[in-house]
């Protein structure tokens, strides 16, 4: 009887770098020793004033697994835009996943080969997990951040499937994602979240996600975090930051104008753009298809009861 060849899955890693030298170095050691897979980390540096560039320029020299590759000049201003770029640019080669990595956590070592197993048991084109977020200056004990909670009607319109350093993508997914990416419109005046539109693009293309329950990275948090984690009230004050700016439903808006909608999701984009009296109503009764947490489905009916959405 003639035995199948094992094929070790090939993932091409994707970090987004920017004044990251503190931390750089220690998080692409993780990545490089990730178990029973095939890693080439990709690294796009967005214009960095410190020695991150000497970094990975050293790191790459020592491993043939990590390219750095050429900005040809041009900044995104922006970690969510340097992702985006590089998903668009980056040659995935012979690839049979695609993942991104912030520049300053530690993963677990079998981190990308639980994604890959998840990814295939479910025949998924997307991934995501929670994390154990940790305090750099060790002021606070570590804390968990639960990302898991079952999806929703239209939960990928208002939030998204977790921290996007946690995604790992299905090649057919990543492959469907770049001439889609080629027709973006960017907001002038305010940022974007990645993370969230990436899960955005994957669900409404009909591809599964797969929510796991497991921690895989240690998620750092200091004071140059672009987001970050806040636990407790302060997580709470954060998000309602977010809504006094308006940020949060212009971004809910700007992600569905992006996408091509089903007739029931453009209703949907509409009552959100008017905002009638009927069309809050109608919103806060549907608040439950619209966030997967019911804390936080409640924290969006208080928001648009209150007119902070």
């Amino acid at each position: 009887m003639i035995q199948r060849e094992h094929r070790v899955p090939r993932i091409c890693v994707l970090m987004a770098s920017y004044n990251g030298a503190d931390f750089i170095a220690d998080q692409i050691a993780t990545i490089l020793h990730q178990q029973d897979v095939e890693v080439t980390l990709f690294i796009r540096d967005d214009g960095s004033s410190d020695a991150t560039p000497d970094i990975i320029a050293a790191e790459a020299q020592r491993d043939a697994r990590v390219r750095v590759m050429d900005p040809q000049g041009i900044s995104t201003g922006s970690a969510a835009r340097n992702f985006l770029r590089m998903l668009g640019t980056v040659d995935f080669g012979d690839a049979d996943y695609v993942a991104l990595a912030d520049q300053d956590d530690f993963w677990l070592s079998h981190k990308l080969r639980r994604a890959v197993e998840r990814i295939e048991r479910e025949r998924a084109g997307g991934y995501s997990a929670n994390l154990v977020a940790f305090d750099n200056d060790g002021l606070r004990a570590p804390w968990l951040l639960r990302k898991h909670d079952q999806p929703r009607r239209f939960d990928h319109f208002f939030q998204g499937a977790s921290a996007g350093c946690t995604y790992v993508l299905s090649r057919t997914a990543a492959d469907a994602m770049r001439p889609w990416l080629a027709t973006l419109e960017f907001p002038a005046d305010y940022g974007i979240s990645h993370d969230w539109l990436i899960y955005a693009f994957v669900r409404n293309r009909a591809l599964r996600w797969v929510y796991d329950d497991a921690a895989l990275i240690l998620y750092r948090q200091h004071s140059a975090n672009v987001y970050g984690a806040q636990p407790g009230l302060r997580s709470v004050a954060a998000h309602i930051k977010l809504l006094r700016t308006h940020w949060y439903r212009r971004h809910v808006l700007w992600v569905a104008s992006q996408l091509d909608l089903s007739a029931e999701e453009q209703a949907l984009a509409r009552r959100v753009a008017r905002g009638t009296l009927a069309d809050r109503l109608w919103l806060l009764a549907h608040a439950s298809q619209l966030r997967r947490r019911p804390r936080d489905a409640l924290m969006l009916r208080l928001a648009i009861a209150t007119g902070l959405f």
